[in-house]
Parts: C-alpha cells; structure tokens; sequence
C-alpha cells in the first residue's frame, strides 16, 4: 500500500506492507512540488502560502492577521472572539483552498518509479489531503417532534426507534437526505457537493442528529493528477481512495482508545479514570498552517475547529489556554485523553497540555502509527498522514472499523482503464494467425465431410449388382471358382518344373559364403556324387577343416599333412549333403495365391464371367 500526502509545497509518500506482525513501513518519499510562477503568486496570497515559506526556511515566525496587522495581543484576542462563529470561521479559513492547486503527476510517477526499482510495482495507493484542499460545513438534520399520543402509541406497540428529548429517529439518515439539506444550506458552492462525504456527529441537547459535512474542492488536485495520468495512457497502479485529514484523526483516536482498553484487559486491571464508561477524547494537531482541535465523546466527534491564527510556532500557553476556551464554548465536559500532534515543540506543548488537564492522560498521537525499522528522526505530520492513509487499505484486525468510510474520489476514476500491454503489429500478427486457424479448420471439416460421404456410399454397395438375378449371380461364382481351381493346379505343374533348379547355385553360395567365414581355407575342385556334393581342398590348420565342415553340415573323408616350404598344409575331402526344396520365390508365389483367391470368391467383381 501507498499512502500519498499532498500538500501545496511538497508531496509525501509511505510505502507500507501488510506483514503477519503487522503492517511495516517499508520506504518513504518526499518530492518538492513544481510551482509555476502563476500558481506560486495564488499561494503566497494565503495563509497556506506564507506558511509553506516558513517551514521550508524552518525558522519562528509571526503571522499577522486582518486589517490593523496589530500585536500579539490583539491577535489572541481577536482570534478568541472573531472565530467563535464556526461556519464563520471554516468560510474564512478554507478559501484558501480556492487557489488553482497545480498537478502533480511528475512527482507521483517519480515515487512509483522508485518504488518499481525496489521490487513493489503495483501498489495500492491511497490519497490524503490537507484542511486547505477541503471545506468543512456542520449539518443539522431537522426532525419530527412526537406527541404525548404518538408517545403513548409507540410504547404500546414497541416500534422501533430512539427517544432523545422528545425527538424520535425512525431510521438512519441516507446520503440523499444529507445532500439535499447541504444544498439548500451552501449557496453558490465552489465545492464538488457529490463528491461531500459526511461523518456522524454527537447530536444536540434538544436530540438534533449532527453530521459534519466534508467539501472538496472541484480544483483538486489529486482529480487533476489522476485524470492527467490516464489522459497521457501512462501506466499506473490501482487509486483505491481519498481522505482527509481530520477522518484519519478521528480514527487514531479511536483506535488509540481501543488499544488501551485492550491493554488493560490483558493486564486484568481496571481501565484508567481516562477510559471512563463515558469518557471525552481531546485531539490537537498543530502545524505550520494552523491547528486543528477536535473533540470526541467516546468515538464519535463531537465538535472539530481548525485555528488559523493560531500555529506551532505560537507558544505553548497560547495553544492550551485557545483549547480551553473552545472547550468552556461548546460546553463538553471533562476531557479524559489528550493527543497532541505537533510538527514543532512537541515535547514542550504535551508537557504544557500534561499542566493544564492534570487528570487527563496526555500523549502524542505519532506513537500509534507504525514508525520506520531504521530511525530517520521524528516523522512529519504529513508522513503520518501518508501512513494513516495507507493504514485504510491494511487488512489488519487492529484497524478494522476504526476508520470512516469516506472517500472523496469518484467512481469514474477508482475504476481502472483497462490497457494492453501490446502493440498494433502483434495485434494484426494475432489477427493473421487467427484467421489461418479458422481457414484450415474449415478445410479440415470440410474434407471430413465429403470423406464421411463418400464411406456411406461405398457400404451402400452397388445398385446393379444388388438388384441382379440370383441365377445369374451364381454362374459368375461357379465361373471364379473353376478359375481359382485351373490357377491352382498350373502352380502346382509350375513348383515341379522349379524344384531342385537352383540348388547349384544355392549350393555355391553357401560354400562360398562358409569358407569365407572360416578363412585359411580353399577349395580345389567339388563333383556330384548321388546326392551329395564331394568338396576336396587345403587348409593351413586342422582346426579350419573341421569348423568348415560343421558349417556346412559335412562329413570329412579323409584328412592328410604335408608341409610346402616349411609350412604346414592340411589336405581334405568331404561330403555335403544337397537340399531339394522348392525356391523361395515359388513360395511367397503360393502363398499370396493362397490369400487372394479366397477373398475373391467372397467378394466377386460385378460382370466377371468363367472360361
């Protein structure tokens, strides 16, 4: 997963793998966004802008606000009064967030590069973006007013529903309702209403449900980028979602109260006086822009501020005793838990908020994000939102449910365009080899057919013949079979004639062939005598005469030595029988004769007539 956090100065990035361990961070990226001279003069006119200068300088300074640039001290004040309006003071603030944000897609393809060099190629991507690039609006839901007899109809029958004060909720609100009372409440609206999300809100003390109303911008600067990318038919992973910053707030805060109880029970202790069975949960996040303060009664928001005129580089006392009067305006109570996010001072402003709510627990917000397995130093607010973001898509039980389900991107761009990988020649390849296949299928079934026809017409036989006189049939087979009888008996009168005709010459070949064999040995002279043939010759060994008559099946006669010029020579005489057999020719002759015949006499030819 990759979580993306983008603000008008930079663009962070968390890469996070979901481990059976839990989710780790595995890298982090930080890109410096491309300012035109046109989008940079926007900025600079807000508050954002001056801002953003500062923190780069990482210097302290102050910000003057209004007409009469006054003091510190009528900065506070003015900000402890002018801004008690809520509505007043969110239209103020987020006008900012009108400023033609540039795109950003240069430095978004440079961190899915790096992270395709490391191994992760397709990652989910999750956006975040800051209070500047959102309107927030606070909605309440009129409702019908129960009577004393709808009352006392309801209780008898037992319908569902909830009493709050004499106001009866019969079901949950749906989005249309919301979207239609948020029109009729926000006029000329430069923000993108379909796209609002809406997170549930403590309700009032006459029982009003209360939703807060999240507005982006219809300049929005991930829709651009997004819609740039695919408009360029650049390659890019799945854009699962886009939240904002103070719905992943609100879910650290619910999954930091969580993970306490969970502790407590594994210790089998009381849950802390912070952990009451209604305890109030108190979140202040303060940066270089402005400080963000929401309030929670168990996990639902109660009421959410974002300070202007008040900025991390404020100091300490400032920051806490703002927070207090917020908390005597609205009213909620006792606060249980502190969670302090700050890009500068952290450590002072949660000793400052340890001193001014003794019976809270106070403790910073970063210690529930998973951190980096090597130090790189504190994490910034924008990479713990990068991190929160891509906490969303994590599968992890830990997380589960403690998020809103909020997201500000549209469904045209969460659907990925589908894009093949393929250029135009291997499609006309594909198309050419798809048409062969086609073409030679169609001569294979076709030659299929015409043989399946022709077979059915040779087993219907011939019509002639199948419709002749049976007499007349029966002449033609007595005609084969005085055929088939002379043919026999010339082969016989023909085996007569070839029998013992070749027997010299198959009696020379085999001798031949054996004294060859044998070597050492020749033959002189060989006359008939009755039937066998009398061979008489010299050998150079005893031992060849006798393998050269067991060759050829003889008898030795007579045997005598001599020596020839010093050389020992063995003089013999022997009888080879002669085989009269008839010859092989003959008998391939016979037998294919043999084979035929019958097959011709159960499978007459039409019109053959006998001699």
């Amino acid at each position: 997963m990759l979580g993306v956090m983008v603000t008008n100065r930079t663009v962070d990035a968390v890469l996070l793998d979901n481990n059976p361990s839990g989710p780790e961070i595995l890298r982090v990226f930080r890109r410096h966004r491309h300012m035109t001279s046109q989008n940079a003069s926007g900025v600079v006119a807000g508050v954002s802008g001056v801002a953003g200068v500062a923190e780069e300088l990482d210097q302290d300074v102050m910000i003057s606000f209004g007409e009469s640039g006054g003091g510190g001290a009528e900065l506070f004040l003015g900000s402890e009064f002018e801004a008690l309006d809520t509505q007043s003071a969110a239209d103020t603030g987020d006008g900012i967030g009108v400023v033609n944000t540039p795109a950003f897609e240069l430095e978004l393809l440079d961190i899915l590069a790096e992270c395709s060099d490391a191994g992760y190629e397709n990652p989910d991507i999750a956006f975040c973006n800051g209070t500047t690039e959102v309107k927030t609006h606070e909605l309440k839901v009129p409702v019908k007013k129960v009577t004393e007899e709808e009352k006392k109809v309801r209780n008898k029958k037992q319908a569902s529903g909830t009493d709050r004060g004499g106001v009866r909720v019969d079901r949950p609100i749906g989005r249309n309702k919301l979207l239609e009372l948020l029109r009729e409440e926000v006029e000329d609206p430069k923000e993108d209403l379909e796209r609002a999300a809406f997170i549930p809100m403590t309700a009032t003390t006459e029982g009003q449900p209360r939703f807060l109303a999240i507005l982006p911008y219809e300049q929005d600067p991930v829709m651009k980028t997004v819609e740039l990318i695919r408009e360029r038919k650049q390659r890019m992973p799945a854009v699962r979602l886009l939240d904002t910053e103070v719905s992943l707030y609100l879910g650290l805060a619910r999954h930091a109260t969580r993970l306490h109880r969970i502790k407590d029970e594994e210790a089998d202790r009381e849950p802390g006086p912070y952990f009451e069975e209604s305890h109030r949960t108190l979140v202040v996040r303060a940066s270089v822009e402005d400080t963000l303060v929401m309030f929670l009664e168990e996990e639902t928001l109660q009421h959410v501020e974002s300070l202007r005129s008040i900025t991390t580089y404020d100091a300490p006392e400032t920051i806490c005793s703002r927070v207090l009067l917020l908390q005597d305006q609205y009213g909620t109570g006792d606060v249980q838990h502190v969670l302090i996010l700050g890009e500068e001072r952290e450590n002072t402003l949660i000793e400052s908020f340890d001193l001014f709510f003794p019976d809270a627990r106070v403790e910073s917000l970063r210690s529930f994000v998973p951190a980096p397995s090597e130090a790189e130093g504190m994490p910034s607010r924008r990479r713990i939102l990068a991190t929160t973001a891509a906490l969303r898509l994590v599968l992890d039980k830990q997380y589960q449910g403690v998020f809103q389900d909020i997201n500000l991107l549209p469904a045209r761009l969460l659907k990925r365009k589908m894009r093949l990988p393929i250029s135009w020649h291997v499609l006309v390849l594909y198309v050419v080899l798809f048409g062969t296949v086609l073409f030679f299928m169609a001569r294979y079934f076709g030659m299929e057919q015409k043989t399946r026809a022709f077979r059915e017409q040779m087993q219907a036989g011939d019509v002639e013949v199948l419709t002749a006189d049976a007499k007349v049939l029966q002449a033609r087979i007595d005609s084969m079979k005085a055929a088939s009888a002379g043919y026999l008996r010339a082969l016989d009168v023909l085996d007569s004639l070839l029998i013992g005709s070749d027997v010299w010459s198959r009696s020379l070949e085999k001798t031949s062939r054996e004294a060859r064999a044998v070597s050492g040995v020749w033959i002189e002279s060989w006359r008939l005598d009755g039937n066998q043939l009398v061979l008489e010759g010299n050998a150079t060994s005893r031992n060849r005469v006798v393998s050269l008559a067991d060759r050829l099946d003889s008898s030795i006669e007579s045997l005598s030595f001599s020596e020839i010029r010093e050389w020992p020579v063995y003089s013999f005489r022997m009888k080879m029988p002669l085989h009269r057999s008839l010859p092989e020719a003959a008998k391939y002759l016979r037998e294919h004769v043999k084979v035929e015949i019958p097959a011709s006499v159960e499978n007459p030819e039409p019109g053959a007539t006998g001699s």
